[in-house]
C-alpha cells in the first residue's frame, strides 16, 4: 500500500509541477501582451501629437495666406493692360 501511495503522490506532484507550468506560460503571454499594447499606444501618443503639431502648423500657414492673398485681392480685380489700350483674347 505504501508503493500505491507514492504512486498517487508523484502523480499528483507531476500534476501539480505542469499546471503551475502552464499558469507561468500563461502568465508570461499576458504580460508580452501588456507590454506590446502599451507600446502601441505610446506609438498611437505620439502619433497624434506630431499630426496635432503638423495640424497648427498649417493652419498658421493658411492664416499667414490669408493675410497674403487680401493684400493681393485688389490687383487681380484691375484688367491688364496692353500698349494699345485694347486687351487681347486669348484662346
Amino acid at each position: 500500500m505504501a508503493t500505491e501511495n507514492q504512486g498517487i503522490v508523484r502523480t499528483l506532484l507531476a500534476a501539480v509541477v505542469v499546471l503551475l507550468a502552464g499558469i507561468a506560460a500563461l502568465l508570461w503571454v499576458a504580460h508580452n501582451r501588456h507590454q506590446r499594447l502599451l507600446d502601441e499606444t505610446q506609438d498611437l501618443r505620439r502619433n497624434l501629437h506630431e499630426q496635432s503639431s503638423q495640424i497648427k502648423q498649417l493652419e498658421n500657414r493658411l492664416q499667414d495666406c490669408d493675410t497674403v492673398q487680401t493684400a493681393v485681392d485688389s490687383s487681380w480685380s484691375a484688367r491688364p493692360s496692353t500698349p494699345t489700350g485694347v486687351a487681347r483674347r486669348t484662346f
